[in-house]
């Protein structure tokens, strides 16, 4: 069964999804980090301190490397998306309508000189 462009483009959609949910807890954790010398001060426990902070840090390593990973495989889906498409396709129809507008004005401009 090939896969069609509705399905590639539901995957696009499925992993910019996940890729927000990875940015989001990303930034919390990077925000976990940075307060972690104020965790420290309450728990008192540097056992306690050095692990949350090696497994915020092993985590903010993780969501890094799962956010690239999804990024080349946009890029790929992508790529294959615009190969498949003929030109007139892939070109808004707003730049076809502006290049016509331009060449009207060139010429608009030439006849009344």
């Amino acid at each position: 069964m090939p896969v069609t462009k509705d399905v590639l483009i539901e995957r696009v959609r499925y992993l910019r999804d996940i890729q927000r949910s990875l940015e989001g807890a990303l930034k919390e954790g990077i925000a976990i980090v940075i307060a972690s010398p104020v965790i420290n001060v309450f728990v008192r426990y540097t056992l306690v301190f050095a692990l949350i902070t090696t497994l915020i840090s092993g985590f903010i390593i993780y969501a890094i490397y799962s956010i690239l990973k999804i990024q080349e495989e946009i890029k790929s889906i992508w790529g294959e998306l615009m190969r498949k498409d003929p030109i007139y396709e892939r070109v808004p129809p707003i730049v076809v309508f502006g290049i016509v507008a331009i060449i009207a004005s060139i010429i608009a401009l030439i006849l009344t000189w």
